[in-house]
């Protein structure tokens, strides 16, 4: 337990806050989702089980809300949100080979799959927000390859 808040604590000496996202598209995301005050009132680090759920189950409602905000407001195709809580990794990286459609796609448990995430990252064209203990990762044709560590919890 004491590594992981070892390791948390060097993630935070790399990371952002919004105004380190430069697309407008990903700046909406990030502030629509993370930095408002609904998520300012609830945040705190998800070590137990029970935040875990919560904020997976949290985060995802504000994406897909996100996405339907979005298709208005970008005049995009809309994005197909992808989460599955109990997916790793490997197992989400199969699917986006096969995957041709623009997609947002929530990672679970990134901490602990930090590793294959690096790999993951520095090989493929997707945009990737890394918030430590989860990751979103982006395929947008308009976008290019990006890369953020941003600072929710």
């Amino acid at each position: 337990m004491i590594l992981l808040y070892v390791k948390y604590l060097f993630f935070k000496l790399k990371v952002t806050n919004q105004h380190g996202v430069h697309s407008p598209y990903l700046y909406a995301l990030v502030c629509s989702c993370f930095y408002n005050s609904n998520w300012k009132s609830i945040r705190k680090l998800p070590l137990s089980n029970q935040n875990k759920a919560f904020f997976y189950q949290y985060i995802t409602k504000q994406l897909q809300s996100f996405i339907d905000q979005s298709v208005l407001e970008f005049r995009i195709e809309k994005p197909e949100l992808n989460f599955h809580e109990s997916k790793t990794l490997i197992e989400w990286i199969e699917e986006f080979e096969h995957e041709k459609k623009p997609h947002i796609t929530l990672i679970n448990n990134l901490h602990q799959q930090r590793k294959n995430w690096n790999s993951f990252v520095s090989k493929n064209k997707y945009v990737y927000l890394d918030f430590f203990f989860y990751g979103i990762v982006i395929h947008r044709f308009q976008q290019r390859t990006e890369s953020f560590f941003l600072k929710i919890f």
